[in-house]
């Protein structure tokens, strides 16, 4: 599905129109997941000066072969009731059930490109997150004085790793598999629960909220002084 908008070059403010894609189906056209793998499928470039940029816009990706519905919507958090009723009437429309995909909604491509890898790698995205939290500690060890923007599970060179974004540099960390064992092992309650059928969130405020939860049930299993 495409839809034709007018843009303004952020740098000169000329005007162009283009046409994006708004939805990709995996088995209808897989080289739009390639291109969006790339980044380059919503690209702008400027026909007046040459400036570049992301599209930001709300895209629907499918994989009906891996049961995958992803919802890359910017504007989640201020337009959350209107996305919702707009993500079930699609679900309305769809030919297939939902009942036994995993549904997310993203809200940068970036977010969304790092699903898709993390799927086609057949792993969990609720693990992997919270794998990320535990190697931003490794991470803060090793380097104490950087201040990370953001973080993402990466494939680099068909390598599992995470891509640490600082203020002033790009690092590649190892993804330690035993780390994955380790979740899968610690937070067994909360992962078997993959909220088939269901759009949620899962990103690093989701992983820490989990980790939270078990810290505190943790604590409450703790034999008090009363008790001893």
């Amino acid at each position: 599905m495409t839809q034709t908008v007018t843009l303004a070059c952020p740098i000169c403010q000329a005007k162009a129109s283009r046409e994006i894609h708004t939805a990709v189906n995996t088995r209808l056209h897989p080289e739009l997941k390639g291109q969006l793998l790339a980044g380059s499928l919503l690209n702008f470039e400027c026909d007046t000066c040459g400036a570049k940029r992301h599209l930001e816009t709300e895209m629907l990706y499918h994989d009906p072969d891996q049961h995958l519905l992803f919802y890359l919507a910017p504007n989640f958090k201020e337009k959350r009731e209107e996305i919702i009723t707009r993500l079930e009437a699609i679900r309305a429309q769809l030919p297939v059930s939902l009942d036994d995909y995993h549904l997310r909604i993203v809200n940068q491509q970036a977010d969304l490109i790092e699903k898709i890898q993390i799927f086609d790698e057949q792993l969990d995205d609720q693990a992997v997150e919270l794998v990320k939290i535990l190697t931003d500690g490794l991470f803060a060890k090793e380097k104490p004085d950087a201040l990370v923007k953001t973080r993402y599970f990466y494939l680099h060179n068909g390598e599992r790793k995470v891509l640490y974004i600082t203020e002033s540099e790009q690092l590649f960390v190892d993804f330690h598999e035993s780390l994955l064992t380790f979740v899968k092992d610690k937070f067994a309650k909360a992962l078997n629960n993959q909220h088939l059928g269901q759009y949620i969130v899962v990103n690093q405020g989701w992983a820490l909220n989990i980790a939270e939860k078990k810290t505190n049930s943790s604590k409450a299993d703790e034999p008090s002084d009363n008790n001893q």
